[in-house]
């Protein structure tokens, strides 16, 4: 049986790791958490993670520091980061995406109650051809595959729904 792809969840509030985390584990894919932006880097550096959920404010080195500190070395294609955040303030997410981020959600995230069709990965930020990140995001055909396919303005990239 072929090795779930590893997800990194990066959040400074321990009960939000560990809900992401059991909802994700649930739908097939392994986590690892991080409690801090300074340890976010550790696990990236001890390889093996394919994608970063990363929370957007943290104290000491927040979500934007650790995004150009790992753009430094890898592209959005190599390892992709989506930003979690509480802010609905849109000059956060414009910066974040200008920074490097493939995508970004809202908290809290509402996961779809049905798991949607597989699709072949096909995004303006990664490209048309199939890379590592959009095939982790959309293989498993659920939460939150959807955020390897481009999706309307103002909706959200993992629910379809308006944010």
């Amino acid at each position: 049986m072929p090795r779930p792809e590893t997800l990194l969840i990066v959040d400074d509030d321990a009960d939000n790791r560990d809900l992401l985390s059991r909802r994700l584990e649930r739908e097939g894919w392994a986590t690892r958490q991080a409690e801090s932006g300074e340890r976010a880097l550790e696990v990236v550096r001890a390889g093996g993670v394919n994608l970063v959920l990363l929370d957007l404010m943290m104290p000491g080195m927040g979500g934007l520091d650790v995004l150009k500190a790992l753009r430094r070395t890898l592209s959005a294609v190599e390892l992709p980061v989506i930003m979690v955040t509480a802010s609905s303030d849109s000059e956060d997410v414009v910066e974040a995406l200008g920074q490097g981020a493939n995508d970004y959600v809202t908290k809290p995230i509402d996961f779809p109650r049905r798991r949607p069709p597989r699709r072949r990965p096909r995004s303006r930020r990664w490209g048309s051809a199939p890379c590592s990140a959009a095939a982790i995001v959309s293989s498993r055909g659920s939460a939150p595959a959807t955020t390897a396919r481009s999706t309307a303005p103002g909706t959200s990239s993992w629910t379809g729904r308006s944010r």
